[in-house]
């Protein structure tokens, strides 16, 4: 669909800043309120808030990785007419893709007290998360179709079909996982004086849910990417 040069530019950039994002979050153990920071039960916004050594830095990553989700418009567009209809189905989704980045940045600064804001931003990350890639399952077949009364069969475009589909399902497990409707139900605990305390317990449905659609929505961008590939 589009040559390697243009696309190559705004791909490699992109999955640099996404390889520096991933890299800050393995390598970073920040801790929270005294306890150790973990992806299992915190959300988000509590890694930016707890990580104060990398923060100015981490902000500015996540606004840049943000405005790249739109970067293939710059190379899509112009050519569009090259494209057919299967250019305008890649303009769409390069748009969804873009607003579920906005989305999942907007989680890292919205805290889970202001309770419907942020609900409502976890609820948008995840549907578009679910609709993009989707779409690339369609659009990996579509260009499998096209491919396929040629010599090159183009097989690579039917596996990538396969990967964004089976993303599209787990996402689709994820929103409609009954497990969220209890999200905020937490874990007693019996003290020795004979009180009782709650906390998260090892496993926090929503804060999970919400790192597992960021980390879908990089992957899936990724398959995006290649998938657009000659």
């Amino acid at each position: 669909m589009i040559s390697i040069n243009a696309i190559w530019i705004f791909s490699l950039a992109s999955f640099t800043i996404i390889a520096i994002i991933l890299l800050s979050l393995i390598l970073t153990s920040p801790s929270f309120r005294g306890k150790e920071f973990s992806f299992l039960r915190n959300f988000p916004y509590e890694y930016l808030s707890s990580n104060k050594n990398t923060l100015v830095l981490f902000k500015s990553l996540l606004f840049v990785l943000s405005g790249l989700a739109f970067s293939p418009l710059f190379v899509i567009t112009p050519l569009i007419s090259d494209f057919g209809d299967l250019g305008f189905l890649t303009i769409f989704i390069t748009c969804i893709f873009g607003l579920a980045a906005i989305a999942n940045m907007l989680l890292f600064f919205f805290d889970a007290r202001y309770t419907k804001t942020h609900m409502a931003l976890a609820t948008i990350s995840m549907t578009l998360t679910m609709l993009a890639n989707a779409l690339v399952t369609l659009l990996s077949i579509l260009v499998y179709k096209v491919y396929l009364d040629r010599s090159d069969s183009h097989v690579s475009s039917l596996v990538l079909a396969i990967v964004s589909g089976v993303i599209t399902l787990g996402m689709l497990f994820l929103i409609f996982n009954p497990k969220l409707t209890s999200w905020a139900k937490l874990e007693g605990k019996e003290n020795e004086d004979g009180t009782k305390t709650y906390a998260r317990g090892k496993v926090f449905v929503l804060a999970l849910s919400e790192w597992i659609a960021i980390a879908l929505t990089i992957i899936g961008e990724i398959i995006f990417f290649v998938s657009i590939l000659k």
